[in-house]
């Protein structure tokens, strides 16, 4: 007995120790001890119906956290920042656009605002020289006076076509700012691009991408650029904007999307702009300007425009989109439906792992070797086989006695 012990003991050593029996009641996964270790077949069966119907429902879960996480959804934190001063958006540069003359005010970002309201910010008092206008109707010029205005900040070029405001002469034009910051993700959360740069300007906007495109597009079909555009190629003609320039920007317009591809900056700084206005001169104002500086009150009407832009507020809104499931989350989400469920942990996986590698190894290596060799269970089994046969020969004994 002994001999066989020591044989079963030292072929143990050498094969691999797969045993189910104490894998099922060793392992820190709830409920497979019980499944295994319970004497009745009804107990057995809802044990096992339990682990099964765990299993299914944490696997589901888990399949929608993943479809959720491949989604890429995106939530949108916003947060309002209370400062103590804020830089007034774009001394006076000049700049020339589709409308004629344009003069930034602030392009060097050097003055900041750190009161609020009227009389704190810019004020302009503007004489349009109407009487100088050259408009025509017979070459489809516009018919209105006044001046357009676009706030925007310093890295931003201005946009008059598209974000333009207008301040009509005999008014007083007032312009309430409120800033907003926005910081967009890029692919696969967001569709903006940090890498994206431009020829002629240090930060990439979206209105300098399109400005640049169409010139790009001038520049191939009319080997010129109108004089509002940047760089330094030769200026078209009268006669070159009106047979190329102009066709040229009629074809983008109308093919934009395929033509120029300009993706969203991942920070942009926006001035949200209300703007209201007075009449000008008052009744009792317009006398006094007569009298006091000789200066008639119909002309006045007719060629002056009164411009206050100022902040509203210092304090301004911060927008910022963040995945709305991070990596570190969706592992603990996982976690979480195994941990519930299942009663797994990471180290409970490593076990399965580890239990199926040993299996593998058994049947590849030892194709021969049952995958049970627990030997202290195999003795006390054969142990108790051999009381039994003892104690069945006493009785036969006994018996014919």
């Amino acid at each position: 007995m002994t001999s066989t012990r020591n044989e079963k003991e030292d072929k143990a050593k050498e094969e691999p120790h797969v045993s189910i029996e104490t894998f099922a009641t060793s392992t820190s996964a709830h409920g497979f001890a019980r499944a295994y270790q319970s004497r009745h077949l009804v107990a057995k069966a809802i044990w096992t119906a339990l682990i099964t119907a765990g299993f299914i429902v944490a696997v589901v879960q888990i399949y929608f956290r993943f479809a959720a996480y491949f989604r890429y959804d995106t939530t949108t934190k916003i947060t309002m920042v209370f400062a103590k001063e804020l830089q007034f958006p774009a001394d006076f540069t000049h700049a020339f656009t589709s409308f004629g003359n344009c003069y930034t005010f602030n392009a060097n970002g050097s003055k900041y605002q750190d009161q609020e309201g009227i009389g704190n910010g810019l004020h302009l008092e503007i004489n349009i020289q109407q009487y100088l206008y050259s408009n025509s109707l017979l070459r489809g010029d516009d018919l209105d006076a006044g001046i357009f205005f676009h706030v925007h900040n310093q890295s931003e070029p201005p946009s008059i076509e598209t974000k333009g405001r207008a301040a009509a002469p005999g008014f007083r034009t007032y312009a309430g700012l409120s800033r907003l910051d926005t910081d967009t993700l890029e692919p696969p959360y967001g569709p903006c691009n940090q890498s994206a740069s431009l020829q002629y300007y240090e930060v990439y906007t979206t209105s300098g991408c399109i400005m640049e495109c169409k010139l790009n597009h001038i520049l191939e079909a009319c080997g010129c650029k109108p004089m509002q555009y940047p760089g330094d190629a030769r200026e078209c003609s009268l006669v070159e904007e009106t047979k190329c320039v102009l066709p040229v920007l009629a074809n983008i317009r109308q093919n934009f999307t395929r033509m120029c591809k300009c993706p969203v900056p991942c920070q942009v700084v926006t001035y949200q702009t209300s703007v209201t206005s007075t009449a000008v001169p008052s009744l009792s104002t317009g006398g006094e300007l007569k009298d006091i500086y000789n200066v008639d009150v119909t002309s006045y009407k007719k060629n002056f425009v009164i411009l206050d832009v100022y902040l509203e507020s210092l304090n301004y809104v911060h927008s910022e989109q963040q995945p709305a499931i991070e990596p570190g989350a969706l592992i603990g989400d996982i976690g979480g439906q195994f941990g519930l469920f299942m009663g797994f942990s990471l180290l409970t996986i490593v076990e399965f792992i580890e239990f199926a590698i040993l299996t593998v190894f058994a049947f590849v290596c030892y194709p021969k070797t049952k995958p049970k060799v627990d030997v202290a269970v195999e003795d006390a089994h054969e142990k108790e086989k051999n009381d039994n046969n003892k104690n069945r020969s006493v009785d036969y004994k006994v018996f014919f006695r």
